[in-house]
């Protein structure tokens, strides 16, 4: 499933960070989000659907290290879940 909406960068942020918590803990999930928006240059206001998939992509690769590779995918899943435009609106 693919992200199709520009949403607010710090929705994203915000969003992936609380996605991630239960994995990795609110500190290093709020770093990882935020260290891999920096190496991407989401620094705007807005971030596109395409922008979003990147940044969940470097999340996830991130996150081999520290979960393994199946529970990785799995997050990056939840991840694309939750950045979808029928879980935003609500």
């Amino acid at each position: 499933m693919a992200i199709s909406v520009s949403m607010p960068t710090d929705t994203v942020v915000e969003a992936l960070t609380l996605t991630l918590t239960p994995y990795i803990g609110a500190t290093m999930a709020r770093s990882a989000v935020r260290a891999q928006c920096e190496r991407l240059g989401l620094d705007g206001a807005v971030v596109s659907g395409t922008q979003a998939e990147g940044l969940i992509a470097k999340v996830g690769n991130g996150l081999n290290v520290f979960l393994g590779r199946e529970k990785a995918a799995v997050v990056v899943e939840e991840m694309r879940r939750t950045l979808g435009p029928s879980e935003l609106s609500r």
